[in-house]
């Protein structure tokens, strides 16, 4: 008979090794556990610090989109007046004008941004998200970049200017995400903004409205008459608001003058220009004048200027008095008369001018030297007295009951319609997430 051997003692060695296994899978599972738990929070702070990263990036877009367009909308304005005047001073606006425009309000459009509360060049823009884990996102100084260019049309616009592009402005920053005041991430940023010039909003319209050909200038101070008076040269940008009598004068030369109760001349007006584009005793001005022009002495030339002369604007009505233009005559010059008019002394030429009268004109004792007809005209919208026979010097006055009158006194006026100036009205970020 065979004796079995003594197998006591193994169950305890077999549960042991049972029991070291699982505590060794055991801490396994809660090693990895735990690591997953990490990962997972690592994820979720990285998920989360993106989100305010974005929320930086978002909350700047914003701002950014409010301030291009609350500028552009102020700058609008000022650019319609500088269009107005290229027109004013050339009779038209230029596809070369309009681009150096769109380039020169870029210009300004990012020094503005530059220097404005909002740009992290003067200080960096941040928020708080979260007060108890120090969550914040920040745009700051670091790779801001801003620049302008030219860029096309898609499709084509066949009506905004000669290069068919528009401008675009384009700022690209960095938004940082901020936790427990690490550094956690951060997302570049690209901000587009574009506008134009749209040349189908600048129209030109023939009119026949002459009160409003010339505008008043905007860049005078005021003044008193006693500036004036008894000085031999006016050379300053100036408004008076009482009656300027003037008796000692040589020549008024490149000035703006505003004169709200009427302006006397006393004195031959001789000028001191030697050379063509010198001569005229009024030369390259803007005479602006309510009331009466009273020209009681001989004025050597009118020379590139504009005379605005609204004599309705006293009581009673005053009457404009020419006496002589003589010699020079009148010459690249604009000259608008509302009320009555006398000339009675002698013209001698007018070329590439025009006067519009708004009223009544008499012609009594006139007489008309070396007319351009072909480039010029006396356009009276109202009554004519006293004219004489135009054969000799060929036809060159008409009133509005000539039927030439629309064809030979019409004037183009320049209609900036609301849309003459366009820009982006909704942009959307282009974010890089790669850093």
């Amino acid at each position: 008979m065979v004796k079995l051997r003594d197998e006591r003692g193994m169950t305890l060695v077999i549960v042991l090794l049972v029991l070291l296994v699982f505590s060794v899978i055991g801490l396994a599972i809660v090693g990895a556990s735990v690591n997953n738990i990490k990962q997972v929070k690592t994820t979720e702070e990285n998920v989360q610090t993106v989100d305010i990263a974005e929320m930086g990036v978002q909350h700047y877009q914003n701002i950014l989109e409010s301030f291009f367009h609350d500028q552009i909308t102020i700058k609008k304005d000022i650019y319609k007046k500088l269009l107005e005047k290229e027109f004013e001073l050339h009779g038209d606006v230029s596809n070369t004008f309009i681009e150096d425009k769109e380039d020169q309000l870029a210009n300004e459009l990012m020094n503005l941004y530059t220097t404005s509360s909002i740009s992290p060049v003067k200080q960096a823009v941040n928020e708080t998200v979260d007060n108890q884990t120090n969550s914040k996102y920040e745009i700051n100084n670091s790779n801001l970049k801003i620049t302008s260019s030219d860029v096309s049309f898609d499709p084509p616009c066949l009506t905004c200017n000669s290069s068919n592009t528009k401008k675009k402005i384009e700022l690209t920053y960095q938004s940082f995400g901020y936790k427990d005041q690490d550094l956690e991430k951060k997302l570049t940023a690209t901000f587009s903004f574009t506008f134009y010039i749209n040349k189908a909003g600048i129209q030109y319209n023939p009119s026949t409205d002459f009160a409003t050909i010339i505008n008043k200038p905007d860049d005078v101070n005021p003044c008193v008459a006693s500036d004036v008076n008894g000085k031999a040269s006016i050379e300053e940008y100036c408004e008076y608001n009482s009656l300027v009598t003037l008796d000692t004068p040589s020549e008024i030369k490149n000035s703006h003058l505003v004169f709200n109760k009427g302006l006397t001349v006393n004195q031959v007006m001789s000028g001191s220009g030697k050379t063509d584009g010198e001569k005229g005793a009024i030369l390259n001005s803007t005479l602006y004048i309510n009331g009466a022009l009273t020209l009681n002495k001989q004025i050597n030339g009118i020379n590139g200027s504009k005379i605005y002369i609204n004599g309705t604007t006293t009581v009673p009505t005053s009457t404009t008095q020419f006496e002589k233009i003589n010699p020079g005559g009148i010459q690249f010059s604009t000259i608008v008369i509302l009320g009555k008019v006398n000339f009675t002394g002698q013209v001698k030429g007018i070329h590439h001018s025009n006067i519009y009268i708004v009223g009544t004109a008499d012609f009594a004792g006139a007489t008309f030297k070396k007319i351009d007809n072909e480039d010029s005209a006396i356009c009276v919208n109202g009554t004519i007295t006293n004219l004489a026979d135009q054969s000799k010097t060929g036809k060159f006055i008409y009133d509005d009951k000539d039927p030439e009158f629309s064809t030979k006194c019409s004037v183009t006026r320049l209609n900036l319609t609301n849309e003459f100036m366009k820009w982006d009205e909704d942009t959307t970020p282009l974010v890089d997430y790669s850093n």
